[in-house]
C-alpha cells in the first residue's frame, strides 16, 4: 500500500475523486463505467481515484480484503485510497452521501461535485465540459 499526497494533482489537470462504500449498490453499479472511464483518458488530462468511505487503514484485513475484491469485481482498475483522518476532515465529511464525486485540478483547488452515480455517458459529458473550462 502506497502513501498518496495532494501532489498528486499536478499530475493532471483534472482529478476526479469519487467517495463510495462497499454497502452502496449505486457506487457498485457505477464502478465499472467509472473503470471504462479512467483508461480511456490521457492521464497528463485526467485521472481518478476511489475514496473508500467505510474501510481505513487500520481496519482489519478481512474488511480491506473485501474492498479490495469488490474493486476488482467491478473493474473499477484505478487508485482507491483508505480512509484516514486527514481524507475525513478535509473531503468525505463534507459529503452528505455515498457517492459523492469531487473534481480538483491541478492546484487542488475543488471545482465542483455530484452527489450520486451516474452513467458513462453524464460523467463523460461532466469531465469534457470541465476539462473545456479549465485549460
Amino acid at each position: 500500500m502506497e502513501t498518496v499526497t495532494d501532489d498528486c494533482f499536478g499530475e493532471s489537470r483534472l482529478t476526479m475523486l469519487n467517495i463510495w462504500a462497499t454497502y452502496c449498490n449505486p457506487c457498485l453499479s457505477e464502478m465499472p463505467d467509472l473503470g471504462a472511464i479512467a483508461a480511456a483518458y490521457d492521464p497528463a488530462e485526467f485521472q481518478m481515484y476511489g475514496i473508500i468511505s467505510d474501510v481505513t487503514a487500520e481496519s482489519e484485513d478481512a474488511v480491506i480484503q473485501e474492498a479490495m475484491d469488490l474493486i476488482e469485481q467491478t473493474g473499477a482498475a484505478y487508485p482507491h485510497l483508505l480512509l484516514n483522518e486527514s481524507l475525513y476532515i478535509n473531503l468525505v465529511g463534507a459529503a452528505s452521501a455515498v457517492p459523492t464525486t469531487f473534481f480538483v485540478n491541478q492546484k487542488g483547488e475543488v471545482l465542483g461535485y455530484v452527489v450520486g452515480a451516474r452513467s458513462k455517458e453524464v460523467w463523460e459529458e461532466v469531465i469534457n465540459e470541465l476539462l473545456e473550462q479549465n485549460p
